[in-house]
């Protein structure tokens, strides 16, 4: 559905970037709202392959894509 789509969307982002990003810049750059939509942001949080940083206000939080992902166990 739709919500699946989002969060590919912005996994894909972060994965192929490999770069930090501020839910706006994640708007800017693959088209969904971060803080418009608390049930792509709350499946983002708890997704194992995001890593969440947080900073001193909502604005300042930044998405990237966990370290643990790329190795192996």
């Amino acid at each position: 559905g739709r919500l699946g789509a989002h969060i590919k969307r912005v996994i894909g982002l972060l994965y192929e970037t490999r770069q930090t990003f501020t839910p706006e810049q994640i708007n800017q750059n693959c088209y969904v709202i971060m803080l418009a939509n608390k049930a792509v942001f709350d499946s983002l949080m708890n997704n194992a392959k995001v890593y969440y940083m947080r900073g001193g206000s909502l604005t300042r939080s930044r998405l990237m894509m966990s370290s643990n992902l790329c190795s192996k166990t």
